[in-house]
């Protein structure tokens, strides 16, 4: 019988050897296992608690093993992190229990570590623990005790690497550096975006209330928070297209761009299609919508969206949105949600904060400016330009945006007009671009600037 630590402990290696995404590993995982929603629920806990906290576990680990950690087999490792999780943050979980289940995995996974990992854990002693515990808590250290300790220190106590502790702190500041890390660490809730081609956001609110759910209005127009009780594999509201999963900051992109019925609108890297298909409802399901996307096997992810939430505008292409320009007619709207460096969700996907590194950013930076001024050139005299990423690092954000309309003068940054809410609109930079930072409404961090095409 496969247990909640053994998919746990799959996800994790599948994570570190195979650069698997957390979230989606653990989609796979949980549909091929056979458990109830209890054990479902223990396993992604422990997935991303043990990610989240990562580089907190191996601090605690490298203090009692006599190996080096990062020469530790991957299952080992990913064994002994899942288990300093339960043993420091999970306490309806006795310290007994988790040796015990630890070594049992161990004895499936990889019998000969049993003797290793029983000593290991055993090392940690309810003190240590105890200690472990208090550190890493959301209240643990509180923001002036931070102040003056080290970046390793600080590093620790917001379990991120010290580069990102660094360049927060550079960009925004230690005290919301302080807050970001936190949100980041928190649980994220389920956002929902009602379809409102077939529903309006009380009538959903109030259906799932009827359901059983805990739900409210969410800061983003149209969007609805789950505090629990919501399963998108067997929810009929989401089976019957009445609402999509996405995050509240993630929608205020398309509400930036604001399309009209009638108009011929693209989104150059569409897939899986969450902001395709809320373009077409802000549309009305009337106008040309082109959904771009350089990975052709995703299009059918786009399509199945479209399919579920009755949608009928959207017509999807494979291609480079570097050539879009080239081969389709201009656009009145154009949303360019470019690849980034993704560090704006690591509250749902933890492992991206281990695996990003400076380098990486400053290159993806330079593909983004690339990128900008190839998809510009399918904006109609006149029309708009949203630029948007799920970061929030300044220089794949406003850098690109300031950088762009230097070098463009058809291109100036046009203020984001009142279509995305009070709340997200207080956060409006004065240059007229939205930086949303995690801790703001506990949603993801995403940037957004418009951009018109004067002539």
């Amino acid at each position: 019988m496969t247990t909640a630590r053994d998919v746990a402990l799959s996800v994790l290696t599948a994570v570190q050897t195979k650069n698997a995404y957390s979230n989606i590993a653990m989609q796979h995982a949980l549909s091929r296992a056979a458990m109830d929603d209890r054990d479902a629920g223990l396993a992604t806990e422990i997935v991303f608690g043990a990610l989240q906290y990562q580089n907190v576990i191996d601090y605690a680990l490298s203090g009692v093993s006599s190996r080096k950690i990062h020469t530790l087999d991957a299952t080992v490792l990913n064994l002994l992190r899942l288990s300093v999780y339960q043993l420091a943050f999970l306490d309806r979980v006795p310290a007994h229990a988790v040796v015990h289940e630890a070594v049992e995995l161990a004895k499936r996974h990889c019998p000969r570590a049993q003797g290793f990992v029983n000593g290991i854990l055993r090392k940690l002693t309810p003190d240590v623990r105890d200690d472990f515990a208090k550190w890493c808590n959301q209240g643990g250290v509180s923001d002036d005790a931070l102040r003056p300790l080290s970046l390793a220190e600080q590093s620790l106590a917001l379990a991120h690497p010290e580069w990102l502790v660094r360049a927060w702190e550079e960009a925004y500041g230690l005290r919301a550096t302080i807050a970001i890390c936190r949100a980041n660490n928190r649980k994220p809730a389920l956002c929902l975006r009602v379809n409102r081609l077939r529903m309006t956001q009380d009538a959903l609110i109030e259906l799932l209330r009827a359901n059983g759910m805990v739900a409210r209005p969410g800061v983003a127009p149209g969007s609805v928070v789950v505090e629990r009780g919501f399963d998108p594999r067997r929810e009929p509201a989401f089976r019957d297209g009445l609402c999509t999963v996405q995050d509240a900051s993630s929608m205020l992109a398309a509400l930036v761009l604001d399309p009209k019925p009638g108009q011929r609108v693209l989104d150059a890297c569409a897939a899986p299609g969450g902001k395709a298909t809320h373009l077409a409802e802000l549309m009305e399901n009337v106008g040309d919508l082109v959904a771009c996307d350089i990975h052709a096997n995703k299009l059918t992810l786009i399509q199945s969206a479209c399919k579920r939430l009755g949608i009928t505008c959207v017509q999807t292409i494979a291609g480079d949105a570097n050539a879009i320009a080239d081969t389709e007619e201009p656009f009145d709207a154009v949303l360019l949600d470019a690849p980034c460096s993704g560090l704006g969700v690591l509250r749902r996907r933890p492992e991206i904060k281990w695996r990003k590194m400076p380098a990486q950013v400053e290159s993806l930076a330079q593909s983004q400016l690339q990128l900008l001024h190839n998809v510009s050139r399918a904006v109609k005299p006149g029309g708009v330009l949203v630029y948007s990423t799920c970061t929030i690092m300044p220089q794949e954000n406003q850098q690109i945006v300031e950088q762009f309309v230097l070098e463009n003068e058809l291109f100036c940054i046009e203020p984001i007009g009142n279509s995305i809410g009070d709340a997200a609109l207080a956060y409006m930079n004065p240059a007229g671009w939205l930086q949303v930072l995690p801790h703001y409404f506990d949603s993801d961090g995403f940037f957004i600037a418009k951009l018109r095409r004067l002539q």
